[in-house]
């Protein structure tokens, strides 16, 4: 008989015995590794999914702001959204967060870049799961999965100090003549426009700069005729550039900047002041006026002689604001908010200046306090009436003024321009001095709703 003691099994005699005990060893490395990459796999589809959640969520809320809502709708749109994709606080072992609370609220976001913002403009959805892995025993585990987007009503500033909106294509859309001066700081000139003179009547010698240099001049069809002064960098056949305030609400709902009281219609001159006249809407011509504070609807236009008043002494009755010369104009027709009527212009030749501010701050209180932020001049698009800045007047303002179908005409001996933002549908500069400080700071910035973090 042939026996084998314990050596055959393990030993020289005989691998089989030992080739099992490997194979083994690999089954269970192999099993371990693959259950390390399901649950793997399965941590990474709950990060993903949680994440699109929290992104649609913060989305959602901003929207809301976008659209003028308060902050503590926008929150509740989060939570709202969140629950929708399956992510309610308390349920399933989830916690979510907007803005720091599970309810909603008029809190800031508690971390990143905007932590503590004042006023609020971002929404922030956290949203945290514990979720359990189960293939792997030694690794079964709650194991929580975090996921953070943040999303706002934000500015968007498009780099141009003066834009030519009209996009068919129209000779001349940007029109100049002898004795120009235009002097841009901080931002180009666009001129949508795809005709090939789209840009008519420029020559070297004109006093034209752009500073930087580099923002320079674009234009969406071509210059055919034109001869550009030394250092003005010109690009043709750029894209199409929409709109950037197209949508912007007009005042509609003829309540004051407060967002509170209505409007008066015609009212008259703050106590103590000649010619200070206070927040309304306007039947006759404006001018030979100062304005106080806050929103200014216009149904005959603005004329000349129009001037700002800093008196902090000096009252609105209505609202108990004091004036600081800060307002925002709203160019409209005879018969708004309905259809219909007729539009005053804009501008009075000779030497009729005016001087304006736009608001910088806008109580949360007012549905449009994004959009109207350092807007100076806003006519409504129904209004095709250009504003014509003649003889010797000049306009002094910063924030943005916005033209959307109707010219911009500078003419005159000389004609004067300093601001911060010109938007129409076309330019033409005649004999005229241009000078505008451009940016972020001092001008209106196109609102969009889109994640930020």
């Amino acid at each position: 008989m042939n026996r084998r003691g314990p050596r055959a099994f393990f030993g020289p005699e005989s691998s089989a015995g030992q080739a099992i005990v490997m194979v083994a060893i690999v089954f269970m490395t192999l099993m371990f590794a693959v259950g390390l990459a399901l649950d793997a796999g399965q941590l990474f589809s709950a990060k993903r999914t949680q994440q699109e959640a929290a992104d649609a969520g913060a989305f959602a809320g901003a929207v809301v702001l976008y659209q003028g809502g308060t902050v503590l709708q926008a929150t509740a749109a989060a939570i709202a959204d969140a629950a929708k994709n399956g992510y309610v606080d308390g349920v399933n072992n989830t916690s979510v967060r907007v803005n720091g609370s599970a309810t909603p609220s008029s809190n800031a976001p508690t971390s990143g870049a905007f932590a503590g913002e004042s006023p609020v403009k971002h929404v922030e959805v956290v949203i945290v799961r514990q979720v359990k892995t189960a293939l792997v025993p030694a690794e079964a585990a709650f194991n929580p999965v975090r996921a953070r987007g943040v999303a706002g009503a934000e500015p968007l500033n498009n780099g141009y100090a003066l834009i030519a909106l009209d996009s068919a294509c129209t000779a001349g859309a940007l029109d100049v003549e002898d004795n120009i001066n235009l002097h841009l700081t901080g931002g180009g000139i666009l001129v949508n426009s795809c005709s090939s003179q789209a840009v008519d009547g420029m020559e070297s010698v004109d006093d034209i700069t752009v500073n930087p240099s580099t923002r320079g001049l674009d234009i969406v069809g071509t210059a055919t005729g034109s001869t550009f002064p030394p250092g003005l960098v010109v690009n043709t056949r750029v894209p199409v550039q929409a709109d950037p305030f197209a949508g912007t609400p007009e005042p509609t709902d003829l309540k004051s900047y407060n967002g509170l009281d209505n409007l008066p219609t015609d009212p008259g001159v703050i106590p103590g002041t000649t010619n200070t006249l206070p927040e309304g809407i306007y039947t006759s011509n404006f001018s030979l006026a100062n304005v106080c504070h806050g929103i200014y609807i216009l149904k005959a236009g603005l004329g000349g002689d129009v001037d700002r008043d800093t008196n902090a002494a000096h009252v609105d009755p209505r609202t108990g604001t004091p004036c600081d010369g800060k307002v925002f104009i709203f160019n409209t027709l005879t018969n708004f908010p309905n259809a219909g009527g007729t539009c005053g212009r804009i501008g009075q030749n000779g030497n009729h200046p005016i001087t304006l501010r736009p608001m910088d701050t806008i109580p949360h209180t007012n549905s449009h306090w994004f959009a109207w932020q350092n807007f100076m001049i806003y006519q409504d698009p129904n209004c095709t009436v250009p504003m014509d800045i003649g003889g010797e007047q000049t306009l002094d303002a910063s924030g943005t003024i916005y033209i959307p179908t109707a010219a911009l005409i500078m003419e005159g001996n000389p004609s004067t321009i300093d601001g911060g933002q010109f938007v129409a549908k076309t330019l033409s500069i005649q004999n005229g001095n241009m000078n505008i400080n451009y940016s972020a700071n001092n001008t209106a910035q196109p609102v969009t709703p889109r994640l930020a973090e």
